[in-house]
């Protein structure tokens, strides 16, 4: 009989007080879920914290940093074609912080539908609702002090930085990302090869080096690397707009910088310390 009277005593408490953070037109509130699912994809239950609009934290260990700018993507009903806050440098905008499996942020994706997405801040969870419906994800306390990202700096660069565009300066051609993707697959560890100190090629278990820059392919053909580098993330979360990645070399070890642009993404960073060595 308690029990009963306990769970009646839940039900007709009063809610907590919701406060609005954001309203979204549809198509952002898609992009924000699928990201969010590929971050947590990596980072597996842990709180994700977004400061002014921009991701910025460790992503599944200390050793693979993402720093996200989400202006575009949040930004709200009316302003659509705002700038980004990089480009403002204003750092103004909506933060909020939560805990999620990937299962939590598939339930999103009922709510992002055709509708705007109004998110709103309510006790201890964050709520998605639309005019139709809403789901609810778990919020994660803040980090006092905020993360500040410890990245490498310009002057630990190793070589030249390498884009990846299908046209390189001067008209040398580069590689397609569709077809570095395609040869990468779904290996899970990938070997970075550089010689005379640049990043010229990649290699996963079984299969011959994929080299960059169509140019470097004589010159690299009886070549031996001269460093070489495992990724575990390799292109994790890159977009598919101006790709580039750039080796460096710091006190914390070897570290790959791979930075791309996306759709509603004009500044999309992940930092990741490498394991010296290759896997053949």
């Amino acid at each position: 009989m308690n029990e009963l009277a306990s769970v009646l005593a839940e039900l007709e408490a009063p809610a907590p007080a919701r406060s609005q953070l954001i309203t979204l037109q549809p198509a952002r509130a898609k992009a924000f879920v699928r990201l969010a699912i590929e971050v947590v994809k990596l980072h597996c239950p842990r709180p994700i914290y977004v400061q002014n609009s921009r991701l910025s934290q460790p992503i599944g260990h200390h050793g693979f940093l993402v720093d996200i700018d989400l202006g575009k993507i949040l930004s709200p009903v009316g302003g659509e074609k705002g700038p980004s806050v990089s480009e403002t440098g204003q750092g103004q905008g909506v933060s909020f912080a939560f805990q999620a499996i990937e299962e939590d942020l598939r339930r999103l994706l009922a709510v992002a539908g055709g509708a705007q997405v109004s998110i709103f801040d309510q006790g201890d969870e964050l709520v998605f609702a639309n005019a139709h419906t809403q789901a609810r994800l778990l919020k994660a306390v803040p980090p006092s002090p905020p993360f500040t990202l410890a990245v490498p700096a310009d002057e630990h660069r190793i070589g030249e930085e390498v884009k990846l565009q299908g046209q390189a300066k001067g008209g040398v051609r580069s590689a397609d990302l569709a077809d570095l993707k395609a040869y990468i697959g779904k290996s899970r560890y990938v070997t970075l090869l550089c010689c005379a100190g640049q990043l010229e090629q990649v290699q996963v278990q079984g299969k011959s080096p994929f080299t960059l820059h169509e140019a470097s392919t004589p010159a690299l053909e009886d070549k031996k690397p001269d460093l070489a580098c495992v990724s575990q993330h390799f292109l994790a979360l890159a977009g598919q707009l101006d790709l580039r990645m750039s080796l460096f070399r710091n006190e914390h070890g070897l570290w790959l910088k791979t930075s791309s642009r996306a759709s509603l993404i004009d500044h999309l960073t992940t930092y990741e310390c490498l394991y010296e060595g290759s896997i053949r």
